[in-house]
């Protein structure tokens, strides 16, 4: 499929140009493919973690993900590098999530009731986006594995909330 550049209709490749606006197909072509890859290709860090270390902390490298459980791993799971790896990126999503909680309530509250629904639907979009991480990072911690989840694991690192 080809994004056209100029309206924004997905179109076959096979075409020539775009069947909305008529803009030419080799002006148009976006690598929707190449873009989500690089986006969700993120570094994995498992050969640098322990075996007995992931089995042993798989359930305390969930935890991570499920908002201020965070908590727990990050205080009680110390001694593993694997659940400190997934507890700094599970930081940075409940702090996302929680600043985009209390950004939505206090904006809410600022406006007039028909303008509200310009700060629910970023607000929500965004929820779901930090849900959709979160739910990444929880698979990626169940299935052993220690890759960065898109987004978080880059903030994460530029933090040096992970090393």
């Amino acid at each position: 499929m080809i994004l056209c550049k100029n309206c924004g209709v997905l179109f076959e490749e096979q075409e020539e140009q775009c069947p909305s606006c008529g803009t030419a197909k080799a002006s148009s072509k976006v690598d929707i493919e190449g873009a989500a890859k690089k986006v969700f290709d993120t570094s994995d860090h498992t050969a640098e973690h322990d075996p007995d270390d992931i089995s042993r902390n798989k359930g305390m490298a969930c935890l991570s993900y499920l908002s201020l459980m965070v908590l727990i791993p990050l205080l009680a799971g110390k001694q593993s590098k694997y659940a400190q790896f997934h507890a700094m990126q599970g930081v940075v999503l409940c702090v996302t999530g929680l600043a985009t909680t209390l950004l939505r309530d206090v904006l809410r509250h600022a406006m007039p009731g028909y303008l509200r629904f310009l700060i629910d639907l970023p607000t929500a979009l965004l929820g779901i986006g930090v849900g959709v991480l979160s739910l990444l990072g929880f698979i990626y911690a169940v299935t052993g594995r220690a890759k960065e989840v898109p987004v978080a694991g880059g903030i994460a690192k530029k933090l040096n909330l992970r090393k």
